[in-house]
C-alpha cells in the first residue's frame, strides 16, 4: 500500500519507515488528536448536559480551522506518485478501501448504539437502530471522514486530465459556499466533504511543492501567519458570537491550515515530541475510528463519579485528560484486535492484486 493515504496501512505497521517527510507523520498526529479533544467537548457538553464555558467552546472552533483540513491536506499530498498507477489497482486500494471501511465501522457504530440502548431504560432499541441506520444513509455520523476520502480520491481520478484552472475556480465557490454556511444540506458529512475537498485537491496537485516549501519558511513568515490567524480569530473572541463562525472559517481556515503545518514542521524538530507525534500519525485510522464510541461509553461513567459541577481548573483539565486516556484505550484496543480481526482496519487481502 502506499503512503498516499491518510489512514494507509503505513499506519498500522510497526516501524514506520523513513524515508518520507517526518513533519507530515507530526501534522497528522497532532490532528488527530486535536480531533479527539474536540469531541470530548461535544460530548461532555451533551451527553452531561452542562453548560461548557464560552471560552471553551470558543478554543473548540479554532481547532476547527485546521485539525480535519490538515487530514484532508495530507490525505491528498502523496498522490502525485500514484499518476501512473493501473486503474483497477487504484480503485481498490484507494476508493474500495474508504467504502469498506465505512461500512464495516458503521456497522460497528450501529451495534454499539443499539447495544447501549438495550442496557438504558430510557432508550429505545429499536429507535436508536433506525437513528444510526439513517445517519450512516445520508452521510451524517461521525465516520464521514471515511467516507469523504473514497469520494476524494475517486474525484481525483476521475479529473485526473481535466485542466487545474479548470476545477480550481469551482472548488473554490463550493468550498465558500459550504464553508460559510451559505448551503447546508441535511448532512453535515457531505457539507464538510464539498467544503474540504479543495484542501484534498490542494494537496494532491501541490504535494511536492508543499512537501519542500514548508519546512523551508523562515520564523519571519511563521510569525505573520500567526499574527493573521489570532488577530482574526481575536476578533472574533471579542465579538463573542459563534454566529459570525462560518465566515471566520472561510476566510482564516486557508490560512490557519497552513499555520498549522508550518508549525508541525517545527515541532517536529523537538525530541522527544516527534517520536510521540509520528507515532500517532501513523496511527490515525484505529484513533478516528474508536474514539467517538469510546467517548460515549466513558463520558457518561465520569459524570457519574465526578458529578456535572466542575471548577475552572477542572474544565481545562478534564477534556485533555479524556483526550489522552481515549486516545491510550483506542491503541490497545487496535493493538490486541489487528491480529485476530484484520478485517477492521483494512480489506481483506483477496482484493488486492
Amino acid at each position: 500500500m502506499s503512503h498516499s493515504n491518510s489512514i494507509s496501512s503505513a499506519q498500522i505497521s510497526k516501524k514506520p519507515q523513513t524515508t518520507r517527510a517526518q513533519w507530515i507523520d507530526t501534522a497528522r498526529g497532532i490532528a488527530v488528536f486535536l480531533v479527539v479533544f474536540q469531541h470530548s467537548l461535544i460530548i461532555l457538553k451533551n451527553s452531561l448536559e452542562i453548560k461548557l464555558p464560552q471560552w471553551l467552546l470558543l478554543f473548540g472552533d479554532f481547532l476547527i480551522l485546521f485539525r480535519m483540513p490538515t487530514l484532508c491536506l495530507v490525505s491528498g499530498i502523496f498522490l502525485y506518485k500514484k499518476v501512473s498507477e493501473p486503474k483497477d489497482k487504484y480503485w481498490v486500494n484507494r476508493v474500495l478501501r474508504l467504502g469498506y471501511l465505512y461500512f464495516i465501522w458503521s456497522m460497528v457504530y450501529i451495534i454499539a448504539h443499539v447495544a447501549f440502548a438495550a442496557t438504558s431504560p430510557q432508550e429505545n432499541v429499536t429507535k436508536e437502530f433506525l437513528h444510526w441506520a439513517k445517519i450512516t444513509v445520508t452521510l451524517h455520523s461521525e465516520l464521514w471522514y471515511f467516507f469523504a476520502l473514497m469520494f476524494f480520491y475517486a474525484y481525483w481520478r476521475v479529473t485526473l486530465k481535466i485542466p487545474k484552472l479548470v476545477q480550481l475556480p469551482v472548488i473554490i465557490i463550493f468550498y465558500i459556499l459550504y464553508a460559510s454556511d451559505t448551503i447546508v444540506t441535511s448532512s453535515w458529512g457531505w457539507d464538510h466533504t464539498f467544503q474540504y475537498l479543495l484542501y484534498f485537491m490542494f494537496g494532491a496537485w501541490f504535494g511536492p511543492k508543499i512537501l519542500k516549501t514548508v519546512p523551508k519558511l523562515s520564523y519571519i513568515y511563521g510569525a505573520i501567519l500567526t499574527s493573521i490567524v489570532f488577530g482574526i480569530f481575536t476578533l472574533y473572541i471579542i465579538a463573542g458570537n459563534r454566529e459570525y463562525f462560518p465566515w471566520i472559517e472561510t476566510i482564516a481556515g486557508p490560512i490557519a491550515l497552513f499555520w498549522f503545518i508550518w508549525m508541525c514542521s517545527k515541532i517536529d524538530d523537538i525530541i522527544p515530541v516527534n517520536s510521540l507525534t509520528r507515532f500517532l500519525g501513523f496511527r490515525t485510522l484505529p484513533i478516528y475510528a474508536l474514539h467517538f464510541i469510546l467517548l460515549e461509553a466513558v463520558i457518561p461513567l465520569v459524570g457519574k463519579i465526578l458529578g456535572t459541577n466542575f471548577s475552572t481548573l477542572e474544565y481545562i483539565l478534564l477534556p485533555w485528560f479524556l483526550t489522552i486516556i481515549i486516545t491510550l484505550i483506542c491503541l490497545i484496543i487496535w493493538k490486541m484486535t489487528y491480529k485476530v480481526a484484520p478485517f477492521m482496519y483494512d480489506l481483506p487481502r483477496r482484493f488486492y492484486r
